[in-house]
């Protein structure tokens, strides 16, 4: 396995290379500025004494005077040739040699080390003589340098302290704020996968770790429902199933020797088997809508699908009278086939318990589709009405009991991954009766 460092020291250690880089930029670029300052200030002072100098040597040379007497300032002052060689110089430079060479004649400023000397701010310009001269002025700028050499030496020892300091800093602040997604992690490793009622740690910071927490047990709810839905089904159907399979057994088992009683036996064993299949082709149906599967995304015309079912049952049930004049236009976004699944389980639901009449009434107002199938029959009592779209119910009541009990709960399946309700009520018009009605999002 490759080692990798925790989050916690990587953003550590990018803090301190962050803040390395930054301070010593600052550090260089603060020594730079201080130096440079203080540089400009002895330039502005070197203008002054280049002022005075001028002048004192005009005068001295219109006076005749030496430049050594009038031009003793407390600066080095120097008047060398186009070669550099020294001409004349002040008390203060005496015994110094010529400050600049000719080849730094044609520089202004500039800052050197003169031997035996510090390090020396230079101004140089040309004057007026018998011959090309140029007046040279210096001034010690060595403990400018000297100053900015302790600065650099203090921000040397001043910055690994800051990046040590933000180092620290960053540690406990990030390990702070990583705490609670550890209590998420602990409460996590504790969840068993048989018990998923346990919920993670959420902690109360109101920030993306609790959105995080929240959303994990939002989905650990979503697991537990499905979970308990599946084990609902495992359990309902091993108790479904037992029935049929144990008289198909019987069947099979108890096949009598006289041709005529074992044709009618086997047709009752087929009979028998054709029953199961229809409850084990139900459970996987359920199953499946169980799943929530993805949204739909087709535009289905309902009022077609209704159209048509309703003139199937009419065909089948010549007895009963289907009733569509309500039935108006009405699309809907979904999947075709779990649409004509949803239609032929509420019809068939009417026809099995109508004792003469079959109503189906369609209309799409404000943006969603109402769908309704009424019948004649006994009716569904109050308190079963919500029950009734569970899983094998069979109502105790006057409804003559048939099939396994799964269409309405696949019909709630339905609606329910297209986006709508569905319920159980009595008639519109009050008379004795069942009226289930959907309702769906129209397709926009």
């Amino acid at each position: 396995m490759r080692f990798r460092l925790s989050i916690r020291t990587r953003v550590v250690l990018a803090v301190a290379l962050i803040t390395a880089v930054g301070f010593s930029v600052l550090a260089i670029v603060l020594a730079r500025y201080s130096l440079d300052r203080q540089i400009r200030q002895v330039d502005d002072e070197l203008d002054i004494d280049e002022g005075v100098v001028i002048q004192l040597f005009v005068a001295a040379r219109a006076e005749g005077q030496p430049i050594v007497r009038l031009s003793d300032t407390g600066r080095l002052v120097q008047l060398v040739d186009a070669d550099g060689d020294l001409l004349l110089d002040n008390t203060s430079s005496a015994g110094i040699p010529a400050l600049v060479d000719a080849s730094e004649l044609r520089d202004r400023n500039l800052t050197k080390a003169i031997p035996g000397l510090e390090r020396t701010r230079i101004r140089v310009r040309q004057v007026p003589w018998n011959e090309p001269a140029y007046l040279v002025i210096g001034r010690s700028v060595e403990q400018i340098y000297d100053a900015n050499d302790a600065l650099a030496r203090s921000l040397v020892i001043a910055v690994p302290a800051l990046v040590l300091v933000s180092m620290t800093v960053a540690w406990f602040a990030i390990g702070r704020a990583l705490r609670p997604v550890e209590v998420i992690r602990a409460s996590a490793e504790n969840l068993r996968a048989r018990d998923l009622g346990g919920r993670i740690a959420s902690p109360n910071t109101g920030d993306e770790v609790q959105r995080l927490a929240d959303t994990m047990n939002a989905l650990l709810g979503r697991l537990e429902a499905a979970a308990q839905r599946e084990r609902r089904l495992v359990d309902d159907a091993s108790h479904e199933l037992r029935s049929p399979g144990t008289a198909v057994r019987a069947l099979v088992e108890s096949r009598p020797t006289d041709p005529e009683a074992a044709a009618r036996h086997d047709r009752a064993a087929v009979a028998a088997l054709d029953r199961l299949q229809v409850l084990m082709d139900q459970l996987l149906v359920q199953a499946r809508y169980d799943q929530r599967g993805p949204a739909p995304t087709t535009p289905v015309d309902l009022d077609d699908l209704l159209l048509e079912h309703a003139a199937q049952l009419g065909a089948d049930h010549p007895e009963l009278h289907v009733d569509t004049t309500q039935v108006s236009g009405g699309q809907v976004t979904g999947h075709r086939d779990d649409l004509n699944r949803l239609i032929a389980n509420l019809t068939s639901n009417a026809a099995h318990h109508a004792r003469s009449t079959v109503t189906c009434s369609l209309v799409e107002q404000d943006g969603r589709v109402h769908l309704a199938v009424e019948d004649d029959g006994p009716g569904i009592p109050l308190p079963d009405r919500e029950r009734v779209f569970d899983r094998f119910v069979r109502l105790d009541d006057a409804r003559p009991h048939v099939g396994a009990g799964l269409g309405l709960s696949i019909a709630r399946g339905i609606v329910e991954v297209h986006g709508g309700t569905i319920r159980a009520t009595g008639r519109a018009d009050g008379a004795t009766g069942a009226r289930l009605a959907v309702d769906l999002p129209a397709h926009l």
